[in-house]
């Protein structure tokens, strides 16, 4: 695994795409139930956070570009990230794995997002909801 200068591990992801991960997870871990904000830790220290890819890259391959694209990523703490892994059925389950089939993209897969609720991420950084609830503008009307 690559690493940065400062120690954090590289997860595929450009410095870009990660930024956008962060500003729409809200620096915090995405799984239900959890909220935790991470973004202020180090990463990939055992008690911090990662970037986890909904399709993984190990199913995939980097060389299709889409896999590191916002809606391929999200924000969960280093024990969600492994109960991700250790619970494949509950992560299809709950959008946190997309299938590696070739029928679905990561952007097509509904995610049960802790802050945003059922959603479609896109590969943009944002997301669509797929009930009633907040939409980007919504959710950044007062920011700024």
């Amino acid at each position: 695994m690559r690493r940065r200068g400062s120690g954090a591990a590289v997860s595929g992801f450009s410095a870009e795409v990660e930024a956008q991960i962060v500003v729409r997870d809200l620096g915090a871990c995405a799984f239900p139930g959890c909220g935790r904000h991470v973004a202020h830790l180090e990463r990939g220290t055992g008690f911090g956070w990662a970037i986890h890819h909904r399709r993984p890259k190990s199913k995939g391959g980097t060389s299709l570009a889409w896999v590191n694209a916002a809606a391929n990523g999200v924000v969960v703490c280093e024990a969600h990230h492994r109960h991700v892994h250790a619970n494949p059925a509950e992560s299809y389950a709950n959008g946190f794995l997309v299938r590696a089939n070739g029928i679905q993209r990561p952007d097509e897969v509904a995610i049960q997002h802790q802050v945003l609720g059922l959603v479609l991420l896109t590969d943009e950084g944002g997301w669509v909801p797929v009930n009633e609830g907040p939409t980007p503008e919504s959710m950044w009307k007062d920011v700024a």
